[in-house]
């Protein structure tokens, strides 16, 4: 049962569970839907989990965590500590069902005590990146951008 702080998010997208858990996972293709930043982790539990800017020389994380658990193309939960605000850390969860075709992600974002910053700031920023990685996944395009008109 999920609290009244939880963030749940079910997508469904046309894309096979390798390539959404590859969009996942590859510092390549997440700056194109996770609000451009670069994931960099090994991906096994125990790994630090780091979200930067592209352009950061430093390579300062944006969030950070720790991978908790992972089933191959199907399951990953870590830890999440937004760098800005000083709120404790909280756990996500996305996990892959292969329907009809398609998959279903749901993401699961718990643990929070409180209507905190990194609540708010998660709450407004899950549903972007998610819809960004469903555009990513189907057309190749980023959200928001259009390819220009043949001339």
């Amino acid at each position: 049962m999920s609290g009244d702080l939880d963030h749940v998010f079910t997508f469904y997208v046309q894309s096979t569970p390798a390539d959404l858990w590859n969009a996942l996972l590859d510092p390549d293709v997440t700056p194109h839907w996770a609000h451009g930043l670069r994931v960099l982790t090994d991906g096994r539990p125990g790994d630090a989990i780091h979200w930067v800017r592209p352009e950061d020389p430093e390579r300062r994380a944006v969030m950070s965590g720790e991978i908790l658990e992972r089933e191959d193309e199907r399951s990953l939960l870590h830890s999440f500590r937004l760098s800005a605000h000083e709120d404790p850390a909280t756990r996500v969860r996305y996990r892959i069902d292969p329907e009809d075709g398609l998959c279903r992600l749901v993401v699961t974002h718990v643990g929070f005590d409180e209507r905190n910053d990194s609540w708010h700031e998660t709450l407004a920023g899950w549903p972007r990146a998610l819809s960004a990685l469903k555009t990513w996944l189907e057309t190749g395009r980023e959200l928001g951008r259009r390819e220009a008109a043949a001339g």
